[in-house]
């Protein structure tokens, strides 16, 4: 039987998903200052694949601890999407597009934090 990699979890595949479209978005928008929002929207989406991974390889407390890492950052990127639409730096379509992937992704994250609290009342 294969062994199951990062490759094969939904939460990381999202989360590249999630990665690759702020990259697109970010490089649409018009340059601005360094504090620009596209650009940290996206450099938070893409951090977090390779934390997935990274994680993942790492065994279960790592996971876990990768999870509430990752929520919390997905959380931030919904502010700044929404921010970033307020001051006209993001289309709304875009913009629409980024929340309704963070969305998918925190879901599977808070299902498996679930999964996690489960099996520890378990054990």
């Amino acid at each position: 039987m294969r062994k199951i990699t990062y490759h094969d979890l939904n939460i990381w595949r999202t989360a590249r998903d999630l990665a690759e479209t702020c990259r697109l978005v970010a490089g649409a928008t018009a340059s601005g200052p360094a504090d620009d929002l596209p650009d940290k929207i996206r450099d938070i989406a893409s951090s977090l694949p390779a934390k997935i991974a990274e994680a993942y390889a790492s065994g279960d407390e790592a996971f876990a601890a990768c999870l509430i890492e990752t929520r919390a950052n997905l959380l931030l990127l919904e502010e700044l999407i929404a921010k970033s639409v307020d001051l006209g730096q993001t289309e709304k379509g875009a913009a629409e597009t980024l929340s309704l992937l963070a969305r998918s992704e925190l879901s599977i994250v808070n299902a498996l934090m679930e999964a996690i609290d489960r099996k520890h009342l378990l054990e």
